[in-house]
């Protein structure tokens, strides 16, 4: 198997798991492996249409919370927010 950060395979499951009202997606930042952002965002979109679960991010990496990073993105547009971790 290939090692990265493979987003859509989390979050594709997440989705498919179950009805949970809120998804946290823990990322160090952009996807590395499988379907790159724009591809996510559209999956997501769909996945989530009518199911209107609220995405929550978290990460150790400070980028994740500037507007153009996709866990930023998709916090914004599923009724979410993301935090940056403080590594101390």
């Amino acid at each position: 198997s290939s090692r990265g950060t493979h987003l859509h395979a989390g979050l594709e499951k997440a989705f498919r798991g179950g009805g949970a009202g809120s998804i946290c997606l823990f990322t160090d930042g952009a996807p590395t492996v499988g379907p790159g952002p724009h591809e996510i965002e559209r999956a997501v979109f769909q996945w989530n249409y009518l199911r209107g679960a609220r995405i929550v991010g978290a990460s150790f990496a400070g980028d994740v919370a500037k507007p153009k990073n996709l866990c930023s993105r998709l916090a914004r547009q599923h009724f979410g927010w993301v935090r940056v971790l403080d590594r101390k």
